[in-house]
């Protein structure tokens, strides 16, 4: 403020006399106003001697003057040290990729550029507001919401409000007529004008499919990804809803538009979107045609449901899929190429048996397999209300292998009983079946046994290996016992008490039989299934047992 004054009284000064003896500058006569005319009353003499401190002052602002003409056209050291792009984040913006590519962007990953001398002034960080175009170091082609700023007097950073949407094809460009505050003009010296940003494509995959009429028909046994190798899975009932999980929130107005069914089994097919159900959303039913209010769609979100319909054929294979060029979210870019995922209709129905999974001939870990003599089939669609178990065990079969090492040899038939204590599963309880052995099940199909979605029964088989004792379980001693196998008890490890290991020659085993009271008697109401291993009665007296071999006390190995 006082410089300025200053120099106001200097030109007020300048302009009543046309030279100024002390600073020896010469100027042409000025135009005198109203002011002036009161002051040129007075002496030149005395109006000079008055102006002698102010003089000093014009020397300098002259001086300022004459510097800033300077700059203007050359900058302090411009030559030595010109304004250049010293590094970047990423570094490929200003070093170029390896192939010459897009440069790839993820997450929130910040944008920065550091220059070799200062652009703005110090302490103008311009906060919050927008920056002055002619401040502005570069720009993007793709409307990315985001700040940018300077965070010190060379180093310009933009930071994106939101995670780099998918699919983008942007253009960085730097601006070519940024000069530094002294006045130095930007030189890219070789270094590209733009470079071509990219982001990730979008990618979704099924995370759940979910059918009551399945649930139903196997008492919650069903899953649509479980299953044999050769099934083609996930598996999509009638009424099946297909829960998607998106890399990056659509737009499920978009994405109802967007996504189509494809494939040798699309047929005139569609889907209908409808959001997923959270705790604070309750459920959105589907109806038959899959129809879904329009307001609930008006969501981004990464998870969508989705329903097919007319419904997929049985052993038939589609695809849901996003199309190249087709939009679903405001921000991201347009799918880059057709993105797929597969689905497919009801599998064959087969009881499950995982074909040969132990190799005979490896002898080495052949016996790490089934340890019990309950096994348990599994029935993927349940039965049909009208399939009977008479109707189905005889199609199935297990045997024992007499040469167990050699794959193909003799096959010795196995008796057993077959239970079905769920919609979804079968029971074989087979009392010959002995650990170290090899055994195979099959089953035969039949088409007059169908599942609960009326498909005919296939075929399926495997063989496997029992395993051998467990040498770490302790047989019980005298004030202990352990059950060993109960009638109506889940499925239990092998009946044996075991105590050192087999080729130690040890084959002394001490058993306890419980006996089977009689009808009417004061134990008839007890069943066989006591729980395993608990080391004690559970409520049975102890005449209830009856020791076999040799005395309880003195229980030895296997």
């Amino acid at each position: 403020s006082k410089l300025y004054n200053d120099y106001q009284w200097s030109l007020d000064c300048l302009k009543l006399t046309t030279r100024n003896p002390r600073a020896g500058w010469a100027l042409p006569p000025a135009r005198i106003d109203g002011a002036m005319r009161r002051r040129k009353q007075q002496s030149r003499q005395s109006s000079a001697s008055n102006c002698a401190v102010a003089g000093g002052w014009m020397l300098l602002v002259v001086s300022i003057c004459l510097v800033q003409q300077c700059t203007a056209q050359d900058a302090f050291l411009q030559d030595q040290l010109p304004l250049k792009i010293v590094v970047t984040t990423p570094t490929a913006i200003a070093a170029g990729t390896a192939d010459g590519g897009a440069i790839t962007l993820t997450g929130r990953q910040a944008i920065t550029a550091v220059f070799s001398r200062p652009v703005i002034a110090f302490g103008s960080d311009w906060g919050s507001k927008k920056l002055p175009d002619n401040l502005v170091p570069f720009n993007l082609s793709c409307n990315i919401p985001g700040r940018l700023r300077w965070v010190t007097t060379n180093i310009a950073r933009f930071d994106p409000s939101v995670e780099w949407p998918t699919d983008l094809d942007c253009t960085f460009n730097w601006n070519k007529g940024l000069v530094a505050y002294d006045g130095a003009p930007l030189q890219l010296d070789g270094l590209q004008p733009s470079a071509q940003l990219e982001t990730r494509p979008i990618s979704f995959s099924v995370t759940s499919v979910d059918s009551q009429a399945s649930v139903d028909a196997t008492d919650s046994q069903w899953s649509a990804s479980l299953g044999l190798p050769d099934d083609n899975l996930p598996e999509v009932p009638p009424d099946g809803n297909i829960t998607l999980s998106f890399t990056y929130p659509v737009d499920l107005s978009q994405l109802a538009t967007a996504l189509k069914v494809a494939g040798p089994g699309a047929g005139n097919r569609a889907v209908t979107v409808s959001p997923c159900s959270t705790p604070a959303l309750p459920p959105i039913i589907l109806g038959a045609q899959g129809t879904t209010p329009a307001h609930s769609l008006q969501v981004n979100s990464t998870c969508a449901m989705l329903k097919i319909f007319p419904a997929l054929l049985p052993a038939t294979a589609a695809v849901l899929r996003l199309p190249a060029g087709s939009h679903y979210s405001a921000l991201a870019g347009p799918v880059g190429k057709d993105t797929d995922m597969p689905v497919y209709g009801l599998r064959r129905f087969r009881i499950p048996l995982l074909p040969d999974f132990q190799d005979p001939a490896g002898k080495e870990n052949i016996y790490k397999g089934v340890k019990y003599r309950r096994l348990t089939l599994w029935l993927p669609h349940g039965l049909a209300s009208n399939t009977q178990l008479s109707s189905i065990k005889p199609l199935i079969s297990i045997c024992a292998f007499t040469t167990p090492f050699v794959k193909d040899g003799f096959c010795l038939e196995q008796s057993f009983i077959l239970s079905r204590p769920t919609k979804g599963t079968l029971i074989m309880e087979v009392p010959a079946l002995f650990p170290k052995q090899r055994y195979r099940v099959s089953v035969k199909a039949d088409a007059d046994v169908k599942d609960a979605f009326g498909l005919p029964l296939q075929p399926s088989s495997n063989a496997w290996w029992t395993m051998e004792y467990d040498p770490a379980f302790d047989g019980p001693s005298v004030s202990q016992v352990a059950l060993l196998e109960g009638s109506d008890s889940p499925a239990l490890s092998w009946p044996w008490v075991s105590r050192g290991r087999a080729e130690e020659g040890v084959t002394k085993a001490q058993a306890w039989h419980v006996a089977v009271p009689t009808q009417g008697s004061s134990n008839s109401g007890m069943t066989r299934a006591l729980a395993a291993m608990a080391y004690s009665y559970a409520g049975i007296g102890s005449d209830a047992f009856e020791a076999a071999g040799e005395h309880q006390g003195q229980t030895r190995g296997p």
